[in-house]
C-alpha cells in the first residue's frame, strides 16, 4: 500500500493590495515568494485561500494546447 501524501502549493493566483505593489515598484522585479517573505519581515498580513478544484498549469504552449484538447477550444 503506499501512503497518500498531501502538501500545500502555490497556484500562482494572486490578489494584491495596491500598497502591496508599491513595494515591487521599487525593487523593480521580485518573485512572489521573496516578496511574500519580505511582507512577513514587515510583519504585513497574508492570508490564502485554499484551492481543492482540480487545476493545470498553463505555463508552456504545450500546455495549453493540452488543456485546449481537455476542456475544448473556446473562441473568445
Amino acid at each position: 500500500e503506499k501512503p497518500l501524501i498531501t502538501y500545500n502549493i502555490n497556484s500562482g493566483i494572486y490578489i494584491l493590495n495596491s500598497k502591496v505593489l508599491k513595494l515591487v515598484k521599487k525593487n523593480k522585479k521580485m518573485e512572489m515568494t521573496d516578496l511574500f517573505n519580505f511582507m512577513q519581515k514587515m510583519k504585513k498580513r497574508i492570508y490564502v485561500f485554499p484551492v481543492y478544484e482540480n487545476w493545470i498549469d498553463l505555463a508552456t504552449l504545450k500546455d495549453l494546447s493540452e488543456a485546449n484538447k481537455y476542456f475544448g477550444k473556446y473562441n473568445y
